[in-house]
């Protein structure tokens, strides 16, 4: 027994010590202007949103938010013209996040627009281990920002500075921006986006849905970024469903993924100055020292119709800048409108040592687009299946291609293939080409033929 005594003293001396560091409620629920006895015990006596967004009300106390606290959010949460619902007032920890989780039928919703350039509908600004979870159908959305209502604003629906080991899942974020008129051509809606990221690492996006807001979702990096991770989302009707860019040149991310998301239309942010220009994915560097090293493009699918101002499906625009290594695989890229194609072409890369695998491009018609545009650089082009397009792949100046097998290419136009300045309308032609620092295997066809690797 005393063996038995010595352990259940320890189990007791170990809940205690762990009660002491992480003190603060475990559980406490707001709405707007609190219910009941506003005890923060449940929905039906919750705190006000004022008490999660004073700073003296976060710690380690028994009735604050601190580590290992849930705040659950409750009821409809309605917002004035560029106000911020909640702003994280400090942080979790390890194994003990933040979390604020949307109950069943919670809503911020804003009759003008919430936030600006630097606040969202929630704000997390230099805070650590914080998640915040739409749980079932949590929703953040605008009612009157867009072409022909009442404001033309700046807007974000969750804006996340400076957050490491942040998690946004499972929310909804819809109408940040609604850009229904081809003479909308404003400038604060370029700047609006559903979740927006700044200068953080170890950031997961992940299982949203965002509809109408310039940016679905915007990661903008620093030096030194790493480990953030956009997956599984549903994006529509956004001028870029996933922007990222560099934030100054000189600027690196790492262990960046884009992963999973389904992407689909923006023909409803054309305007009449080609003011906008639509990718469903476009990662870009802002100067010749930035980079995005081995940056995974993977397993989205984008598709619809993007409008006759598109640039590209997948875009990764090298101007200036630079791309280390990054692997674009198991995409499917396809056009609902075949009378609009991407400038660039569905898939346009650059970088150094890149890889384009397995992915498939369908352009719904031969006689306009590029199924994939690269360079400058040296990439490999592989196992990848393009079809109805005018232009099968094209080469930039500066451009080799290291590898080029097993790939398909089927129903092009005359002018199949490109390596600048040349076009080449056979497939011989292509194969002769001995410029491109390796053979372009014999199993690359106009028509048909092998495939190997991963299904797509």
């Amino acid at each position: 027994m005393k063996g038995l005594e010595k352990f259940l003293l320890l189990a007791l001396l170990a809940c205690a010590t762990t009660a002491l560091a992480w003190g603060s409620a475990s559980d406490l629920y707001i709405s707007q202007s609190g219910t009941g006895a506003k005890t923060g015990s449940s929905c039906g006596d919750a705190l006000a949103a004022s008490f999660f967004n004073n700073s003296s009300n976060w710690g380690a106390g028994t009735a604050q938010i601190g580590p290992g606290t849930t705040v659950h959010l409750c009821g409809i949460f309605t917002g004035s013209a560029g106000s911020t619902a909640l702003a994280f007032q400090g942080s979790g920890a390890s194994g003990n996040p933040v979390t604020v989780l949307f109950e069943a039928g919670a809503q911020l919703t804003n009759p003008a627009y919430w936030g600006s350039n630097t606040n969202g509908a929630i704000t997390a600004q230099g805070v650590s281990w914080i998640a915040i979870d739409g749980g079932s159908d949590g929703l953040i959305q605008n009612r009157g920002n867009g072409s022909g209502l009442g404001n033309q604003e700046i807007s974000k629906g969750v804006f996340l500075n400076v957050c490491k080991n942040c998690l946004v899942q499972n929310l909804t974020v819809a109408d940040i921006y609604q850009h229904t008129s081809t003479a909308d051509q404003s400038g604060n809606a370029q700047s609006t986006a559903g979740i927006d990221v700044n200068s953080s690492n170890n950031v997961t996006i992940t299982g949203n849905t965002v509809r109408d807001a310039s940016s679905g979702i915007q990661y903008n990096w620093a030096n030194g970024d790493s480990g953030i991770t956009i997956s599984n989302n549903s994006i529509s009707n956004c001028n870029w469903g996933i922007g990222a860019g560099s934030r100054n040149d000189g600027a690196t991310t790492s262990n960046f993924k884009i992963t999973g998301n389904d992407i689909s239309d923006a023909v409803n942010w054309d305007d009449s100055n080609d003011t906008f220009h639509h990718n469903g994915i476009h990662v870009y560097t802002t100067g010749p020292s930035s980079n995005a090293v081995g940056l995974v493009v993977s397993n989205n699918f984008v598709h619809g119709d993007f409008g006759e101002n598109e640039t590209g499906h997948i875009f990764l625009d090298i101007a200036g800048g630079l791309f280390t290594s990054p692997l674009i695989f198991n995409n499917v890229l396809s056009n609902s409108n075949p009378s609009h194609s991407p400038g660039n072409g569905f898939l346009a890369i650059g970088g150094t040592n890149a890889g384009i695998y397995n992915n498939t491009i369908a352009g719904g018609t031969n006689l306009r687009g590029i199924g994939i545009k690269f360079g400058p650089g040296s990439v490999a082009v592989e196992n990848n299946i393009v079809t109805d397009v005018g232009t099968g792949m094209y080469l930039n100046s500066g451009a080799t291609m290291t590898v080029g097998d097993y790939n398909v290419w089927f129903n092009l136009s005359g002018n199949a293939m490109k390596k600048e300045p040349e076009f080449y309308s056979s497939l011989a032609a292509w194969r002769g080409i001995r410029n491109l620092e390796c053979e372009v295997d014999e199993s690359i066809v106009l028509f048909g033929g092998k495939h190997h690797g991963q299904n797509h």
